[in-house]
């Protein structure tokens, strides 16, 4: 079961097909296949919508070159959530980051609960993509849904 979470995980992020159709062992209760609709942008950005806590229809970027995953100012604000400064240690070499638990997120039937995440400044990509990003899920996110 786990095998074919990250596979199916796995195509969702490569973005090698315009929606997903998941397994007939992930068939939806009434028995339909669930799909997972994407948006590519710029040729290799792939945005789903799904939701963050409470927040519905949220566009989510999915990035593989990421970790830790993480959700905007804006949506960290809106959903009350607060944590600590923590160091992270990146390419760039160590920075301090905002750190949160996200109470959930959830992508079609994907669900993911209590994750540490950190908050950022998305705004670029809104300005890059013409649309708002409330969180990038980056490959930690992946592996904690494939396990």
């Amino acid at each position: 079961m786990a095998y074919i979470r990250r596979t199916v995980l796995c195509c969702a992020l490569l973005g090698s097909l315009p929606s997903l159709s998941l397994p007939e062992s992930f068939s939806a209760a009434d028995g339909q296949s669930t799909e997972i609709p994407f948006k590519l942008y710029n040729e290799n950005l792939i945005v789903v919508k799904g939701s963050v806590g409470p927040m519905g229809d949220v566009n989510i970027l999915l990035d593989t070159g990421t970790s830790p995953t993480a959700v905007s100012t804006d949506l960290a604000r809106r959903l009350n959530l607060h944590g600590a400064t923590e160091p992270l240690v990146s390419a760039n070499g160590e920075i301090d980051v905002d750190s949160v638990i996200l109470p959930r997120m959830d992508v079609g039937m994907l669900h993911i609960t209590s994750a540490r995440v950190v908050v950022q400044d998305l705004s670029f990509m809104q300005r890059r993509l013409g649309i708002s990003i409330g969180a990038v899920a980056g490959v930690d996110l992946s592996a904690r849904v494939a396990s």
